[in-house]
């Protein structure tokens, strides 16, 4: 079996099969959930006003929906109150950002490798339970709810303000994304998959520092690690 990845490149859409990790985690024990898809078109399942993909609909963020799938043997233990009842998703991510200020690249402001970014269980819904799919979308970036768009002057970045004379700005993030499982006896959560490795790469672009924000060069969403730094971008 294999996960899957929709890729948007060159204004055309291309699906690709991508290699799935194995049940079989580190340790050598089976996990009861696998990774299935990396969805980054379409709508979300979980909520289908969200629109997957690259700077959908002009806003100043990517999308993406990950899917997980029960394997058979713990869906029958499950039924039988054995192992997990429920299902979540965890999250860490990696963050660089950059700014282009009077002809070179700065940092900007960054997270560490590991900082948690679990979904909020106070916030809207981003994940769903629905046997046997584990489900989670998210969608980094700024949203236009906020009152980001093109004629921002100056973004908010991890609680730094870019400089007003930028004229590109640039988010890169590595996510590790897991499925945890709520043990029937105990209700202790424990990791129930593989961790699976997706990049962000928001790539914003001006001709002067008073015009108009729009796509650069750089904006992607997709499955796999990525290089930090603008240089490795470009």
């Amino acid at each position: 079996m294999a996960g899957r990845q929709t890729n948007i490149r060159g204004g055309t859409l291309a699906r690709t099969v991508m290699p799935m990790p194995g049940p079989i985690g580190a340790s050598g024990r089976s996990f009861p959930m696998i990774w299935l898809e990396f969805r980054i078109s379409g709508t979300s399942v979980v909520n289908s006003a969200v629109v997957l993909g690259v700077m959908p609909l002009g806003r100043f963020l990517n999308a993406m929906e990950i899917v997980f799938r029960e394997e058979n043997a713990a869906a029958s233990g499950r039924a039988a109150l054995r192992g997990y009842c429920s299902y979540r998703v965890r999250q860490t991510v990696e963050e660089h950002n950059f700014q282009h200020v009077n002809g070179r690249w700065n940092p900007w402001s960054d997270k560490a490798a590991g900082t948690p970014d679990d979904p909020d269980p106070q916030g809207p819904k981003v994940q769903s339970w629905d046997p046997p799919y584990l489900r989670m979308f998210d969608t980094p970036g700024w949203s236009g709810y906020l009152g980001v768009g093109p004629n921002t002057r100056r973004f908010v970045s991890n609680g730094v303000l870019s400089d007003v004379d930028a004229t590109e700005v640039w988010v890169q993030q590595v996510f590790q994304t897991w499925a945890q499982g709520e043990d029937c006896f105990t209700s202790a959560w424990q990791d129930a998959s593989r961790k699976v490795t997706w990049h962000n790469s928001l790539h914003l672009v001006r001709a002067n520092p008073t015009s108009a924000w729009g796509a650069g060069g750089g904006c992607r969403i997709a499955h796999g690690p990525m290089a930090f730094g603008p240089a490795t971008q470009l």
